[in-house]
């Protein structure tokens, strides 16, 4: 009997042995990950505030100072005393404003809407500073709890726009194209913080503005010759896949570090238990992701989508809920197409201002393929972008819905 205790202990014993050689063993790379993701974590901060190059100032002389007083005092112009629960109701009103604008003899926005005038001249004003600047703060929380549409920055955005179209009607179309990019600079401000889908959905019917512009032949070839100009300095800095990465990742490292993330006590099985080690190992896992495609948005769309589709595999095999809000996050659903798409739009757009001001066809990039294409039809010229599929269906397909066919813009150059 004695032997039995006596070999009983000498097992338990191990046991405990192995057990705290285990639970040191975690705790030690427990440590490790966790430094390693608050240094990584705090390179990326350093990166985002780095000095950048000087911000492009589009029309006007440049002012000194970054935007984040105009933009913010020209949100609360446009959405006066109304509460966050009656910006839906602006919206309409914008829209209806819009629409009563198209008919013959439509009455002024200005008019009907009077607030809209200072608000726009404030963010024209803020348009023409050299610095960037946190735009969203003291509003970002409104533009992030409400929907694109009715955030403040696109109720300021549809304004302008209005304002813009009114400005056609009147015949003004060079003063009606400097405001329409105008408002696209802002999307790009508003991107730079945090807000690419905001910035994304202002970018779209910027866009569309600037491209009726266009097709109606009005603008003079000085004047498409400063659109050209315009739109070039807006792609370089237009809202990128790899800076909304970099940005999620500093944000759900800070969160990690914090504490903040609630994490099922099985989810750390295979992590020794260590929430810790979960929370640090997720988070490298993300970043190993991020750090292999580099900067994507220089790299080839076919080489993206190939990589995108290896990472998604391997996430197939983890049933670690975390790993899979990052992925969702890090790859969005429609993987960054959105980003190049807009793009794209830009460059027709470019390429169709440079064609109706000199008659000459210029080679530029498409974001989806090797350069943007075109072919004359029926005394017009058609140009597209063979789009997310990366396949060249001829120039079939449409602007603003192509539905996976190319992105095509037509225009008419008269004689």
């Amino acid at each position: 009997m004695h032997v039995f205790w006596k070999a009983t202990g000498l097992v338990v014993a191990g046991v405990a042995a192995v057990t705290l050689a285990f639970w040191l063993w975690i705790d030690s790379v427990a440590d490790r990950k966790w430094s390693a993701m608050a240094r990584r974590v705090a390179e990326l901060k350093a990166e985002f505030g780095s000095p950048e190059d000087p911000r492009p100032v589009l029309h006007g002389p440049p002012l000194a100072g970054d935007p984040l007083d105009d933009y913010v005092c020209a949100f609360q112009q446009v959405t006066g005393t109304r509460g966050p629960a009656q910006f839906s109701e602006l919206a309409e009103d914008l829209e209806r404003a819009r629409k009563a604008l198209d008919l013959p003899g439509g009455p002024s926005p200005i008019l009907s809407l009077p607030s809209l005038g200072p608000a726009v001249d404030r963010m024209r004003q803020g348009c023409r500073r050299t610095q960037w600047g946190r735009i969203l703060t003291g509003l970002q929380a409104s533009n992030m709890h409400f929907g694109p549409s009715d955030s403040p920055a696109a109720l300021l955005a549809r304004a302008a726009l209005l304002r813009a179209r009114a400005l056609q009607k009147e015949g003004r179309s060079g003063e009606s194209a400097d405001l329409v990019l105008e408002t696209a600079q802002m999307a790009n401000d508003v991107g730079h913080e945090g807000a690419e889908h905001l910035a994304l959905w202002i970018h779209e019917r910027s866009a569309d503005e600037l491209r009726l512009l266009i097709q109606e032949g009005r603008l003079s070839p000085i004047e498409l010759g400063g659109v050209e100009r315009d739109v070039e300095l807006l792609e370089r800095s237009f809202v990128t896949h790899r800076k909304w990465m970099r940005r999620f990742l500093i944000a759900a490292g800070s969160s990690l570090l914090e504490q903040e993330v609630h994490i099922r006590p099985m989810d750390t099985l295979r992590f020794g238990f260590s929430k810790r080690l979960a929370c640090a190992s997720v988070f490298l896992w993300g970043d190993a992701w991020v750090r292999r495609v580099g900067d994507c948005d220089r790299k080839p769309w076919g080489e993206i989508q190939r990589l995108q589709e290896e990472w998604l595999r391997d996430l197939r095999s983890t049933s670690l809920p975390m790993e899979r809000e990052i992925a969702d996050l890090l790859v969005p659903e429609d993987k960054g197409a959105r980003v190049r798409r807009g793009l794209a739009r830009l460059r027709l757009l470019r390429l169709a201002a440079h064609y109706l001001s000199t008659g000459e066809w210029s080679e530029i990039e498409d974001p989806f393929g090797t350069k943007l294409l075109h072919s004359p039809r029926n005394g017009k010229l058609k140009a597209w972008s063979v789009g997310p599929d990366g396949t060249n269906d001829g120039g079939d397909g449409d602007w603003a819905d192509p539905k996976g066919r190319d992105i095509v813009l037509e225009i008419h150059r008269k004689p």
